[in-house]
């Protein structure tokens, strides 16, 4: 994020000691119709007071709604590293309880990640839970990758140096476990990321650009009766974050954001596929013009619009098919007209399609190798 900025039942409740609502029925068939909500926090780094931030919105937008809020906090400091719930207690007080405390630990690192996951759904066994991840991420970038001026990408959550891979963190989630997948951080709404993920929850909600600071800070208390209902509205939730930054002023008034259904993108492979498989030398791929979403120097970009590059490449039938698999994919999407224009790579937005891709570079052999390694090329 750019910066300007099991175990049944009644077990369940004993380790939580917080009162549910006030119409739960204590049933388990009722526990599992709740929505149990994990929040993983990775800011260990420059992001490590708006993690402090984050949590005092969080727990100010939770009220007695259908299910559980969750949260894993990792920022600077000994003994800083807490699994927390905001509930309600037994005097009807909202409180921020501790469940665990850990000593230092590399909240980028996949086993870290997956045991966190796996506790908090043991801990309340949900249907259809959801994931909200805040980090510095860089979509399917492997580590060290430039992409903006003066910085660098952060994988998918940034602790320190290290780095979590795209892959790791799929790899980290067990398949169908989540509803949907909320990422606040930067360049998460890539066919790439889509991909990689799509075989571990129903919906990503992602920035096709950077994502400025505070991202969904301000609208978590219009976010969470959304989230909790049966069917979370994630197009709302997405609107309401649109608004937001698009009632600003100045580089404020700059974001991009997309709700994308996963089990819609096996279409979108095969034409992606069809339209490179003709091209014989990637140097040869005419980039100008073609909308990006990154501010580094023409030329250079890493994040494209999806449909203008396979518009560019394909034929117009691989084209027109890519486009209508499109439209049954991204169930929203909207972005400003510019995009910090007042700094330094600031960029007009004309085309968002809602998703990005990366066009292979002849002279990073090292990312074209990587690339490889998506299951989307597979």
């Amino acid at each position: 994020m750019k910066r300007m900025y099991y175990i049944g039942y009644m077990l369940c409740l004993l380790l939580a000691g917080c009162v549910v609502g006030e119409k739960a029925d204590g049933l388990l068939e009722q526990r599992l119709s709740d929505r149990t909500l994990l929040v993983y926090m990775g800011g260990d780094n420059d992001l490590a007071d708006e993690t402090d931030e984050k949590l005092s919105a969080l727990a100010e937008a939770w009220d007695r709604f259908p299910g559980h809020l969750l949260i894993y906090q990792d920022k600077k400091g000994a003994d800083s590293t807490r699994l927390l719930e905001v509930c309600f207690d037994e005097q009807g007080e909202k409180v921020t309880k501790i469940l665990a405390k850990y000593k230092q630990e590399n909240s980028a690192s996949a086993s870290v990640f997956a045991r966190v996951v796996n506790e908090a759904m043991a801990r309340y066994p949900s249907v259809d839970p959801g994931l909200i991840v805040f980090s510095h991420t860089s979509g399917w970038l492997p580590v060290g990758t430039a992409v903006v001026p003066g910085g660098m990408t952060r994988s998918v959550v940034k602790d320190n140096h290290s780095e979590m891979t795209l892959q790791d963190f799929a790899s980290a989630i067990p398949d169908g476990q989540f509803n949907f997948i909320l990422f606040e951080g930067c360049f998460m709404a890539g066919l790439e990321v889509a991909y990689e993920l799509k075989d571990k929850t129903q919906y990503v909600v992602g920035s096709s650009a950077e994502m400025l600071s505070p991202g969904f800070t301000p609208v978590y208390k219009q976010m969470f009766p959304l989230l909790y209902k049966k069917e979370a509205d994630l197009s709302a939730v997405a609107a309401a974050y649109y608004d937001y930054y698009n009632n600003l002023e100045g580089d404020y008034r700059s974001a991009t954001i997309s709700v994308i259904r996963t089990n819609g993108l096996e279409m979108l492979k095969s034409q992606l596929h069809a339209a490179e498989s003709r091209v014989e030398r990637w140097e040869w791929i005419d980039r100008s013009g073609l909308q990006s979403f990154d501010r580094l120097p023409d030329g250079q970009h890493l994040f494209y619009d999806a449909s203008a590059y396979v518009e560019r490449i394909g034929s117009a039938e691989e084209s027109a098919a890519f486009d209508e698999a499109l439209e049954k994919a991204i169930i929203y999407k909207a972005a400003t007209e510019n995009f910090m224009s007042q700094s330094r790579g600031g960029f007009t937005i004309g085309d968002h399609c809602g998703m990005t891709l990366y066009i292979p570079d002849a002279t990073a052999p090292a990312l074209l190798t990587e690339r490889k390694k998506l299951k989307l090329m597979q």
